[in-house]
């Protein structure tokens, strides 16, 4: 019956690290992902703002706030953010917001400007700055990994990995002996009566 516990809080424990911390953070470094690609796609209309036509402009600004906002929930329902960010899996939760307010600022400035005080030109090398800064922001956090933080990870693995591997030759056997019950049971009949096979 504790091997039956065991097994069941393993896998329980599993499906929940599974669901409420793996699978948030690697939603989050794709979308991060797509962002940084989407910031050279449209490269050319954050750089020329007002020269593309009206519909792609349009898009480009929805694009832009869109990866704002989700880029904010999905870092906000990641547990022990900090810690991640320790371990340098993710960027820090203040260079996330960073980023929001810069895709932003983005979206509102691909339009050509309606004031003669900020000419288009200076709209331009305000949006490449920010771009630039972006993809600094959302890259720079695993440049640089310190050792003592290689040496958390790597304990974590190994501590998985013993885990796993004591439990291991528990569920097998766990398993092993339910199937020996099913195929000892079919050797008797239905009045409880041994069959003999003959050989």
């Amino acid at each position: 019956m504790l091997d039956i516990v065991s097994a069941v809080s393993i896998f329980v424990v599993g499906q929940f690290i599974l669901k409420s911390i793996i699978e948030p953070i690697q939603e989050l470094k794709k979308e991060i992902a797509v962002i940084l690609g989407d910031m050279i796609y449209y490269a050319n209309i954050y750089s020329n703002p007002g020269t593309a036509e009206k519909e792609v402009i349009q898009q480009a600004s929805l694009i832009l706030r869109k990866y704002s906002s989700e880029l904010i929930a999905k870092s906000s329902i990641i547990p022990f953010y900090g810690f991640w960010y320790y371990l340098r899996l993710l960027p820090s939760y203040k260079d996330i917001e960073s980023v929001s307010n810069k895709l932003i600022g983005l979206s509102n400035s691909l339009y050509s400007s309606p004031s003669t005080a900020i000419s288009d030109i200076n709209i331009a090398d305000m949006n490449h700055e920010h771009s630039g800064e972006i993809k600094k922001l959302l890259t720079s956090y695993y440049s640089k990994v310190p050792i003592n933080q290689f040496l958390v990870v790597f304990l974590l693995i190994v501590l998985f990995v013993f885990v796993f591997l004591s439990y291991k030759d528990k569920v097998l056997e766990l398993y092993c002996d339910k199937n020996n019950t099913i195929k000892k049971s079919n050797d008797y009949d239905f009045n409880g009566t041994l069959l003999i096979y003959e050989k």
